[in-house]
């Protein structure tokens, strides 16, 4: 039995999950609730850490501090970016990356890297999970920064920097994190909008939606680990 970590950033990301758990308890830290229960015959403890880097790093830190998680999955919405990808398609990040930081400056500190890298064990289960789901998903590059994606040429500029597949704004803190721990992470993203200038239209319009659907996926495929 695994003890997992998951990380949302918003309620609407979590809220199926919770209701999923068994013999919930929870507990406070740092302003932060945690939910401890069981899943698929595995120890869980979720949260919703808040928006931004700096609330989801807080969470990671408490998960691995506190509560001595194995893994951390990092769950959510996201803008897509990829020309051939649709809303309500899923993003298993392959690597995991800062828009807004200079990667440069940033693999001048621990862990020294300029991306991000999930566990690849942790990973391939999961696309075994999504795959016998029958969900449209892609193992691709999640870009994270401090700001919700909302204009074509903000989105062309980081399409053009780092390849990614999808915008939003925890993965990278997370798994940044994680790697400090040591600790085995993955982020999973459900594509809410089109991170274009219609983007705030979309996301209003969709991203209840696709936070549920990504919350569903992610309680069958833990099930199914």
């Amino acid at each position: 039995m695994q003890k997992i970590g998951i990380i949302g950033a918003m309620d609407m990301e979590v809220a199926l999950i919770k209701d999923a758990l068994e013999g919930v308890q929870q507990t406070e830290v740092a302003q932060s609730t945690y939910y401890i229960g069981r899943l698929g015959g595995h120890q869980v403890v979720l949260t919703c850490c808040g928006i931004g880097k700096v609330n989801a790093a807080i969470s990671a830190q408490v998960l691995c501090s506190v509560y001595g998680v194995d893994c951390i999955i990092n769950t959510g919405i996201a803008g897509n970016l990829a020309a051939d990808l649709k809303l309500g398609d899923v993003v298993l990040a392959q690597k995991v990356l800062y828009h807004d930081f200079d990667p440069d400056i940033f693999a001048q500190c621990p862990p020294h890297q300029k991306v991000l890298l999930p566990d690849s064990g942790l990973c391939d289960r999961i696309a075994a999970g999504l795959t016998a789901l029958g969900a449209n998903f892609r193992r691709g590059v999640v870009a994270t920064g401090d700001e919700f994606v909302q204009s074509s040429q903000r989105k062309a500029d980081i399409i053009a920097r780092t390849g990614a597949d999808c915008a939003e704004m925890e993965g990278a803190a997370i798994g940044h994190v994680a790697a400090r721990n040591g600790v085995p992470f993955a982020v999973v993203r459900c594509l809410s909008d089109d991170a274009d200038d219609a983007a705030e239209s979309t996301y209003e319009n969709f991203a209840a939606h696709t936070a549920q659907l990504g919350a569903r996926l992610l309680i069958d495929v833990i099930r199914g680990l």
